[in-house]
């Protein structure tokens, strides 16, 4: 029974005895004190094994260990590109001339570079030209005016040869052989530098390494030139000998025991290379 029905079954009839079920109020409940106050429902905590949010595809992509990971794929590319470049420095990037080569080109012979002999100027340096490790197809200009400030010129550590005519001074003997037997060794070939100082003149001191036949081993042109007689150990001030003094001092005996190249001469007319600069010296003054 409704409440409507009930209140037009009253309507119609005042004094009708209310019914059993109106007497129990199942019909008609009245309001209930002590349920009109209702606790509130305690909170229900979400559980977050079952969030229905969708993952965020960024996070989730950086934390899969495959190659798909941006964070990997950026730290290689990083990687790749840094490395590439100090790569292409070392061995990509040509050495026009001495003022290209940094400080820590010159720290014991450590560098070491390959190139071509454009000249030989003196009976102990040269000119050469650098010939990138990456770019072995790279070649020298023929041209003489296109090698102006594009090569290194090299003074040969450990060794000082015969002097030519400079200045008004005369030449020393055995000069033009010494220059003469550099020339057939070096002109033109391909050779191998290693780089120590640069001299007073801004010459490259080096060692210079030439592959003669069998052309298995690259021989040292210091010790070739001490070993045919012309040049004499050289022990001034900052020398460079490369840790070959003592080798470099037995090979100049055993030339002059043989009167090899400049030791043809007799005793008394023997004369050091620094022994003729320093006499030279003293009669200009």
């Amino acid at each position: 029974m409704t409440l409507s029905d009930w209140l037009q079954g009253r309507a119609a009839s005042p004094d009708a005895p209310l019914d059993s079920a109106s007497a129990q109020g199942t019909a008609f409940p009245t309001a209930d004190k002590s349920r009109s106050t209702r606790s509130p429902s305690p909170r229900v905590r979400a559980d977050p094994s079952k969030d229905d949010r969708s993952p965020n595809p960024w996070l989730e992509a950086c934390s899969r260990l495959d190659p798909t990971n941006p964070l990997l794929v950026a730290a290689v590319t990083a990687a790749t590109l840094v490395g590439g470049s100090k790569v292409w420095k070392r061995y990509g990037r040509r050495i026009r001339n001495a003022d290209s080569l940094k400080s820590e080109d010159l720290q014991g012979g450590g560098r070491r570079l390959r190139g071509y002999v454009t000249s030989v100027g003196d009976a102990d340096n040269f000119r050469f030209w650098h010939q990138p490790t990456l770019r072995p197809w790279a070649k020298p200009p023929t041209k003489r005016a296109d090698l102006k400030d594009e090569t290194l010129h090299v003074r040969l550590a450990g060794v000082d040869a015969p002097e030519l005519a400079h200045f008004g001074n005369p030449a020393q003997p055995y000069a033009a052989e010494a220059l003469d037997w550099l020339t057939r060794q070096l002109l033109g070939r391909k050779v191998r530098v290693e780089l120590y100082r640069k001299d007073q003149y801004g010459r490259i001191v080096g060692m210079c390494y030439v592959r003669n036949f069998p052309w298995i081993r690259a021989s040292n042109v210091s010790a070739l030139m001490l070993k045919a007689g012309f040049a004499t150990v050289y022990e001034q001030a900052n020398a460079v000998h490369g840790g070959r003094l003592a080798e470099f001092q037995q090979l100049e005996a055993k030339a002059k025991k043989a009167k090899m190249g400049m030791w043809q001469q007799a005793k008394d007319q023997r004369e050091s290379p620094a022994d003729f600069k320093k006499r030279m010296k003293k009669e200009t003054e």
